[in-house]
């Protein structure tokens, strides 16, 4: 049986598929919330966090930069297998689910506390125009994943 540990796993979509085929599955991430969503949400999140806090936001992110992921794997004893890029999409019917993904990541809930949900909605709203689509906002990006195992 294979065992994958999804490491910034999001809302665990990949996991999810990976479970049905058979896997053992773990995913670990900074909120259980937390959703796939192109880079220019996050750096809105961030301008509506405190300043002491926006780092945070966007640093987690880091992770997929080539070579932060392997290292971290390889100093836990794994071997590396694949590193490889998949494309996805976030995909929203209307402007009221769109405002409630945004919102839903667990790096929104200091934003919105610290800047307020009305300036935070505008931020993030203004942050995802150009994706928005005749059917609601479509935002793809790609999605980095890195594959080990036990040595």
């Amino acid at each position: 049986m294979a065992r994958l540990l999804d490491a910034a796993c999001g809302s665990g979509l990949a996991a999810t598929f990976a479970r049905r085929l058979g896997a053992e599955v773990h995913g670990i991430d900074a909120s259980e919330e937390l959703l796939t969503i192109d880079a220019c949400y996050f750096l809105a999140v961030a301008a509506c966090s405190p300043p002491d806090e926006g780092d945070g936001v966007v640093e987690p992110g880091k992770i997929a930069q080539p070579g932060v992921a392997e290292t971290m794997l390889t100093d836990a004893g794994l071997r590396l297998l694949e590193r490889g890029t998949v494309g996805c999409a976030s995909e929203w019917p209307d402007r009221e689910v769109a405002v409630r993904a945004l919102a839903a990541p667990g790096v929104a809930h200091h934003a919105i506390r610290h800047s307020g949900l009305e300036t935070f909605v505008a931020t993030a709203l203004d942050a995802i125009q150009p994706f928005q689509t005749p059917n609601g906002y479509r935002l793809t990006s790609d999605v980095d994943y890195v594959i080990a195992t036990k040595s």
